[in-house]
């Protein structure tokens, strides 16, 4: 994960106006306004935290390209540069 001892915010938002099937993904969500966040945590490393909250069923990480409701998410992938 690239998120490795990077340092960061991660912000907590209310969930009112985030709406699914917006995108390709269907596992996304996207809020069609702005909203003030509810909680800002500062993190040194963004991984570690993202991931305690993976392993306390508080998040829920999917990698690329893994399979999701029986389809493969190679189309998602962007090679950098």
């Amino acid at each position: 994960m690239r998120y490795e001892s990077k340092k960061g915010s991660v912000y907590t938002l209310p969930g009112d106006y985030f709406k699914e099937n917006l995108t390709g993904w269907e596992e996304e969500v996207v809020c069609d306004r702005a909203v003030h966040p509810w909680h800002e945590e500062k993190v040194n490393d963004a991984k570690r935290f993202l991931m305690e909250l993976s392993r306390n069923k508080e998040l829920i990480i999917k990698y690329y390209p893994e399979k999701i409701n029986g389809r493969y998410l190679d189309k998602y992938i962007r090679e950098p540069g």
